[in-house]
């Protein structure tokens, strides 16, 4: 999958590829989570294909699309010139909404741009990254308590990737208890569980996970 179809996807369904269930796996294939690390702002996301390396690359660019929508300054810098201005007043759309919206064609080629320089950054080991990749089906049922800002959480899952899956359905569970009370917009969610779950990576203490073949 290209770059440009990436971007029209997750314009069109941010929260299915972004949290853990990406519209694209198949029994076949291989999905993987790739969380980065840009300064301490940490990102997740997954993507599946037939084959692993292609796998990999796409859940770094779809951290790296959160990264750049919700921490880089200069895109983040933009939001907030556009949310003070009249549309951004009546719309109100959050960093993420706003910037994979083709609507906004100034604030999302900032966006773009910085999504491909961070992609690159990824893929070279320029900035940290963190890496898991699973066979589809290869485990049936997986459980995990995830400890996070001083609450726990538990959660499982049986989809075709349980064992990237379930540690977004625990960050799910957190960023509904907390985001959610405050501000239940999907994309709100979504970029807190992308945050959660990239912590999680760069620091496995906080997530136990038990799976079953």
């Amino acid at each position: 999958m290209s770059l440009t179809q990436r971007w029209n996807l997750v314009g069109l369904v941010p929260a299915f590829w972004l949290c853990g269930c990406c519209p694209c796996s198949s029994d076949d294939g291989t999905t993987c989570s790739g969380a980065i690390d840009v300064g301490g702002d940490r990102f997740w996301a997954v993507g599946s294909h037939e084959k692993e390396p292609s796998a990999r690359s796409e859940a770094l660019t779809g951290a790296c699309m959160m990264y750049c929508a919700e921490a880089d300054p200069v895109v983040q810098a933009a939001y907030r010139s556009w949310r003070a201005s009249a549309e951004g007043q009546k719309l109100k759309w959050s960093a993420w909404g706003a910037t994979s919206s083709p609507t906004i064609p100034a604030l999302r080629k900032l966006w773009q741009d910085c999504t491909g320089r961070c992609s690159k950054q990824a893929e070279s080991g320029v900035i940290p990254v963190k890496t898991q990749c699973v066979r589809n089906g290869e485990s049936k049922s997986c459980s995990a308590t995830l400890k996070y800002k001083g609450a726990s959480y538990d959660a499982e899952d049986n989809g075709r990737a349980a064992a990237l899956q379930v540690r977004n359905a625990a960050c799910k569970q957190h960023c509904n208890a907390t985001v959610g009370a405050v501000e239940n917009r999907v994309d709100a969610i979504t970029a807190c569980g992308s945050r959660c779950c990239g912590e999680t990576m760069f620091d496995p203490a906080t997530l136990s996970l038990k799976c079953t073949k």
